[in-house]
């Protein structure tokens, strides 16, 4: 089966074949052996993550120096990964066969993994083959490849057709194209998936998008959402904090719209939910936490780990799978987010994404296991965004955690579960630790009719967007007043919406 593989050799160095003569060949059909440089020209101007990435799909021939060597062998979360010592002899050829344990059947109980966030070209329908080798191999289920606009007259990371023309799906695989809608002078950064044509100007503001800072975000969305994609916010919201968006972020204007429906919470080996995601839970807003990567930004264990999949989302997909399903699941907000550890979660019988009714004040039961291929910590039981237990995983293995018990609610809440633990950098001989991290969606618990409402967050997010308000008023460029008028409408109806949550209504 396809897996990801690296060498290390004797030398300490890692292995890295020589490039093929002008990369990859659209007349060929993949080869046995997949490297950076096969998809460097997809991912360009971007080099770093993939050079040093090889791939097999299944069986393949390598020159190596004599020595002795020690091989990598992984495929995604599902299948305990694997190394080994490798010795070369001079002039002698070597066969090493490796068996990856699979350790958990995720699709076999409906869940199926995606990365929401990638970025790569696919010119025409024979590059899908290529990316489709790599998901295989990173055993991803679902892609979505985004094209956006970076500071150039022209897109970035075009696809070769968009909609049902532009999907590729093979089994259990589909690759979508999807959008990154932009504005790093301003609002942050939205991403689509499953779009059905580009959804101009793709980027807005001076910086990326050479124009104005129109539309407004919630216009993309709402065009988004008649196309039938699913819609999110990218990096949880918080790219002014490492350097992204150098205003503020709009998130808070479209979720009081009812515009999105997931915001990035599991990404860059970050956990990125709790400045906008809990407060927007505890607005009584439902908006599923997703995991994805924005690959192929950005590279973090080591030079031979791309980070294509290292975040990514599972999703209960109700029926066959493919691209509409899964979507259908993140509506739904049956999912958890994840770089490692895979998650079970129920209050009361019920998934995340449900809604409970209750007619008074009582206990309810929350059941929930977690189990990962590497050492797990601790698993913290959350209601509305309060820590209120910690369990911890069962011995010798510390691989698995599980949890029964029942919780007393007092008011309208949000419950769900997170789970943290460590990798050592040798797993991969990586360059640092691999922190793991799982969050479930949550189960809303309504009592008596009552919607989820916490003032502080309310007002936070109603704060925070009167302080968006302002910056627009003061530092948005628009071409003329009626394009300023629209933008700021937009922001007054999210304000009458939290002034509304605030009072009750």
């Amino acid at each position: 089966m396809p897996a990801r593989f690296h060498l290390q050799l004797e030398s300490g160095l890692p292995w890295t074949p020589l490039a093929r003569p002008g990369g990859h060949h659209h007349g060929e059909l993949v080869p046995p052996l997949l490297t950076g440089h096969d998809f460097q020209p997809m991912i360009a101007p971007v080099s770093t993550s993939v050079l040093a990435t090889h791939l097999s799909r299944g069986e393949v021939v390598l020159e190596l120096p004599v020595g002795r060597h020690r091989l990598y062998v992984s495929r995604g979360f599902e299948y305990k990964p694997r190394q080994m010592e490798l010795t070369i002899n001079y002039d002698r050829t070597t066969r090493q066969e490796v068996a990856l344990e699979r350790w958990v059947d995720m699709p076999a109980q409906g869940y199926f993994s995606g990365d929401i966030h990638q970025h790569f070209t696919r010119s025409s329908p024979q590059e899908n083959l290529y990316w489709e080798t790599l998901a295989r191999s990173e055993d991803v289920h679902l892609v979505n490849t985004m094209v956006l606009k970076h500071g150039e007259p022209t897109n970035r990371y075009s696809q070769y057709a968009y909609g049902q023309k532009g999907t590729h799906q093979n089994g259990h695989y589909v690759i979508v194209p999807g959008e990154e809608f932009r504005d790093n002078d301003m609002s942050g950064h939205v991403t689509m998936a499953g779009i059905q044509r580009i959804i101009e100007p793709v980027s807005t503001g001076k910086t990326l998008g050479l124009r104005e800072n129109y539309p407004p975000f919630a216009v993309a969305c709402r065009e988004a959402q008649r196309q039938g994609a699913i819609v999110g916010w990218a990096h949880g919201a918080v790219s002014g904090s490492w350097g992204g968006c150098k205003g503020m972020e709009s998130v808070a204007v479209e979720a009081a719209l009812g515009l999105i429906d997931f915001i990035e919470v599991v990404q860059f080996m970050t956990f990125f939910g709790g400045t906008f995601w809990y407060r927007l839970l505890g607005s009584g807003l439902k908006v599923a936490g997703v995991g994805g990567t924005d690959f192929p930004f950005g590279i973090w264990l080591a030079p031979w780990y791309p980070s294509f999949g290292q975040e990514r989302t599972y999703v209960k997909v109700d029926g066959k799978f493919g691209a509409k399903t899964w979507f259908d699941g993140v509506r739904r907000g049956e999912v958890f987010a994840s770089n490692g550890p895979m998650l079970w979660f129920k209050v009361e019988g019920q998934p995340s994404g449900a809604t409970l009714h209750l007619n008074r004040s009582r206990k309810v039961r929350v059941e929930a296991t977690a189990r990962g291929a590497y050492p797990l910590e601790v698993m913290e039981v959350l209601i509305n965004g309060r820590t209120v237990e910690e369990v911890y995983p069962e011995e010798p293995a510390r691989e698995l955690i599980r949890l029964d018990r029942e919780f007393s609610l007092e008011q309208s809440s949000w419950i769900a579960v997170r789970v943290k633990g460590t990798v050592d950098e040798g797993t991969f001989g990586g360059a640092r630790k691999w922190p793991l991290f799982a969050h479930s969606g949550p189960v809303y618990a309504l009592l008596a009719g009552q919607p989820v409402r916490l003032e502080p967050d309310l007002k936070f997010l109603s704060d925070y967007t009167h302080r968006f308000r302002e910056f627009v008023v003061k530092n948005g460029v628009f071409d003329s007043s009626e394009h300023k008028t629209v933008f700021l409408d937009n922001i007054d109806e999210a304000l009458s919406s939290y002034r509304q949550r605030l009072n009750g209504r």
